[in-house]
């Protein structure tokens, strides 16, 4: 973390020594720890420096060493360290020329040290902003350099997690190398509710907003990088950044526009329809409605002009949790995929997203065709760990009504005067409760009852009409 003057906060001063690195300056470095641009006096190669420092749960002593704030943080330091050290140690086994190279681990001065090839080079975010918008095929061949070393890194378990052009370094030949990597920081931030979600707005998806390991339906996966990998090629196309996640999710659930411009409009030196198609199916809002990895991404590039699989092919897939893919009624717009498998005639399903870590709620309509129209209201009432929602069902019906995520709860079904219809607290062991209900046109509430730890209320509502 930088302040005003641009110094690095609790960063070693130059000329300091760990065992054969010698430090020449701090880099622009984020709250999980400090990186430096080194000598490696043993090899004479200049190296950058990753320093585990937590700043929520460590701090700098004054002889130079790192440790816990407080006896009440020492669990969460070395629970980071010991995830640190995870991921370096992964991350050196791994051999590709477009991954950052990890030369060593060293655990000293109560720390641990993360010891990286420099790339000599500027970045990508700096080559587009010098150059201007690229055209397709040089695009495509920025990509296709990264995503097999991105295949390893997922197979290996980790998650970039921080994909954006200012951390993919360009080298003098124009080679791409992927830098920074934020997996050992997301588990931080998982362990602990007192860390805040680190990312890169209008290059994380939704689900990154997610802090705290309430991820509930939002769970990350490949497909997280695959909406990064979007955000950057949508980059680099157009000259401008896509827009950001909660403000695209808030005009689904408002029936409004997308605010993302199509790649189709806004690439500047245009885009053939099958890639455009590939970048928007990447930057679908849901993650169920984006490829599940990057290969499957790589596969729709071609898709169109090959007669091959399309992104609506690898909607529906194992999305950690999540049943279906979103679409408005009677609507076409590729940033909400519709549903893949066959969905029988008349069914309908509403889900609302309460609790998201931007504090709205949100309304949206699943699968092909809405029955409900606007009928099923945000919390029309909400006290403490009770909230209370409006269904208006337009045609007779057998009406199901449940919870996902991880928060406990409890819920009733009621009919127009309040009268209890239903009530039902273990709906299963992906849901918390599931009430289903014989219902004729009218209007009914749902009442929920969560008992989060934190009152938060992280959970989502979803509500299907099926016919008689």
């Amino acid at each position: 973390m930088m302040d005003r003057s641009g110094n690095v906060e609790d960063a070693l001063p130059p000329g300091t020594r760990i065992e054969e690195f010698e430090i020449e300056r701090a880099l622009p470095s984020g709250d999980f720890g400090v990186t430096y641009l080194a000598q490696d006096r043993s090899l004479g190669r200049r190296v950058a420096i990753k320093e585990y420092l937590p700043r929520e749960w460590g701090g700098r002593r004054s002889d130079g060493s790192v440790g816990p704030r407080s006896s009440s943080h020492a669990k969460d330091y070395r629970w980071g360290l010991a995830r640190f050290l995870e991921e370096a140690r992964t991350l050196a086994r791994l051999d590709h020329p477009r991954i950052v190279r990890v030369h060593r681990v060293i655990e000293a001065w109560g720390t641990a040290y993360m010891v990286m090839e420099y790339v000599e080079g500027r970045n990508l975010e700096e080559a587009l902003q010098a150059e201007g918008p690229w055209p397709e095929a040089r695009v495509r061949t920025l990509l296709e350099e990264l995503l097999p070393g991105l295949v390893l890194v997922h197979a290996a378990g980790l998650i970039h997690r921080d994909i954006k052009p200012a951390n993919v370094m360009l080298r003098s030949d124009g080679t791409p190398v992927l830098i920074d990597f934020g997996s050992a920081r997301y588990a931080a931030i998982a362990h602990s509710d007192s860390l805040t979600s680190v990312l890169t707005p209008r290059y994380a998806p939704f689900e990154q907003y997610q802090t705290g390991g309430k991820q509930g339906a939002w769970k990350q996966g490949a497909w997280t990088d695959v909406y990064a990998l979007g955000a950057v090629a949508y980059r680099a196309l157009s000259g401008r950044a896509p827009a950001e996640a909660p403000r695209r999710l808030e005009a689904a659930a408002r029936r409004q526009p997308d605010p993302l411009v199509p790649v189709s409009e806004a690439a500047a030196g245009g885009v053939s329809e099958s890639f455009g198609a590939a970048v928007t199916s990447a930057l679908a809002v849901f993650s169920d409605g984006r490829p599940r990895d990057v290969a499957a991404w790589r596969a729709q590039w071609d898709a169109a002009e090959d007669g091959g699989a399309t992104g609506e092919d690898e909607a529906g897939k194992d999305d950690g949790g999540r049943s279906g893919s979103l679409a408005h009624a009677g609507s076409r717009r590729p940033w909400i995929r519709r549903a893949a498998r066959p969905v029988a005639y008349g069914a309908a399903a509403l889900v609302v997203v309460a609790g998201l870590a931007f504090g709205i709620l949100t309304v949206f309509s699943y699968e092909r065709e809405l029955l409900f129209d606007d009928a099923f209201s945000a919390a029309i009432e909400s006290a403490g760990d009770e909230d209370t929602y409006r269904i208006t069902v337009s045609s007779p019906g057998r009406l199901t009504v449940h919870t996902t995520g991880v928060t406990d709860t409890f819920g009733e079904l009621l009919d127009a005067s309040g009268n209890v219809l239903g009530s039902d607290d273990d709906g299963g062991s992906d849901t918390n409760f599931r009430l289903t209900w014989p219902v004729s046109p009218g209007t009914y509430y749902v009442r929920v009852r969560h008992f989060a730890d934190d009152g938060t209320g992280d959970y989502a509502v979803i509500a299907r009409l099926a016919a008689p």
